[in-house]
C-alpha cells in the first residue's frame, strides 16, 4: 500500500503550510504530511516554504531576518482566500504535535540550499528527540552536504535524498549517504531506480504528484511513499 504524504498539506483547499491545511489533509486521510522548516532571526523553527515572506503572507523581506514574535503577527492565509484571513505561519513543534496526536508520518524538508540555517539540522533532530517521534519522521534536503550532518547529529534519522534533476545511479548515491530514500521529481522515477533501491533497502518517495492518472501510475510503479497535491 503505498503511503500518501500531502504536500504543504491540503493546499487545493487551504493556503500552504498552515495548520488548515495540515488538518483538511487529515480529514482527507493523507498519511502523513510535507513540509518545510526554516529558521527565524532568533533560532525558532517555523514551517514555510520560501525563503521570502511575499508570496505567502503579508509580509516582506527574509524568514531569517524576522524573529518568531514578528513572524507571528503576520497573516499566512488571506493570500489564498479571505476565509483565511488571520492564518499565522505555524512553528515546527506546532506541526510535530499535530502530526503525533494524529499518528501521521512526517516528512520534515529542510530549506537550507539558498539560505544556510546555523544548526537547523541539530534543532529539529532535538525536538524530535524529545518527543520521542524519530521513527514516523524522514528528513530530506536539496543540500546533500546538510543530510550528512544529520547522520552525524543522530546516526538513526531517517533522511531522504531530494532530486529535481538526473542523478547517475542515485541509488548508490543513496546508499553511501546512509539514507533511508530517495526523493526523486516525479519524472525521474523508473523501474530500473525501483528495482535497485529495493535491492539496497531504499524507499522511493517520488514528488509532487498532481493527479489522479499520476497517483495511480507510482502505485503501480510500487513506490514506498508519495509526495502529492492530490489527495482525492
Amino acid at each position: 500500500m503505498v503511503k500518501i504524504l500531502a504536500h504543504r498539506g491540503a493546499t487545493t483547499y487551504c493556503p500552504e503550510n498552515t495548520m488548515s491545511a495540515f488538518e483538511k489533509a487529515v480529514e482527507l486521510g493523507a498519511d502523513g504530511l510535507e513540509i518545510d522548516v526554516q529558521m527565524t532571526s532568533d533560532g525558532k523553527l517555523v514551517v514555510i516554504h520560501d525563503e521570502t515572506l511575499e508570496r505567502t503572507t503579508n509580509g516582506s523581506g527574509m524568514v531569517m531576518e524576522h524573529s518568531l514574535s514578528k513572524l507571528r503577527t503576520l497573516d499566512a492565509g488571506n493570500w489564498f482566500h479571505h476565509k483565511f484571513n488571520g492564518e499565522k505561519i505555524p512553528t515546527f513543534e506546532e506541526v510535530l504535535q499535530f502530526s503525533i496526536k494524529n499518528q501521521l508520518y512526517l516528512n520534515i524538508e529542510l530549506k537550507n540550499s539558498i539560505v544556510h540555517y546555523k544548526d537547523i539540522e541539530q534543532e529539529v533532530i532535538k525536538l524530535v528527540q524529545q518527543y520521542h517521534y524519530e521513527s514516523q519522521v524522514i528528513l530530506s534536503s536539496f543540500n546533500h552536504l546538510s543530510l550528512k550532518l544529520c547522520k552525524q547529529v543522530d546516526s538513526n534519522i531517517a533522511i531522504g535524498v531530494l532530486y529535481s534533476k538526473p542523478m547517475m545511479e542515485p541509488w548508490q548515491y543513496a546508499a553511501n549517504l546512509q539514507a533511508t530514500a530517495v526523493h526523486p521529481y516525479k519524472k525521474f522515477v523508473s523501474e530500473k531506480l525501483i528495482k535497485e533501491c529495493k535491492r539496497l533497502n531504499i524507499d522511493v518517495h517520488p514528488w509532487t504528484i498532481s493527479t489522479k492518472e499520476e497517483l495511480d501510475q507510482h502505485k503501480v510503479m510500487n513506490v514506498t511513499k508519495v509526495i502529492s497535491d492530490y489527495l482525492g
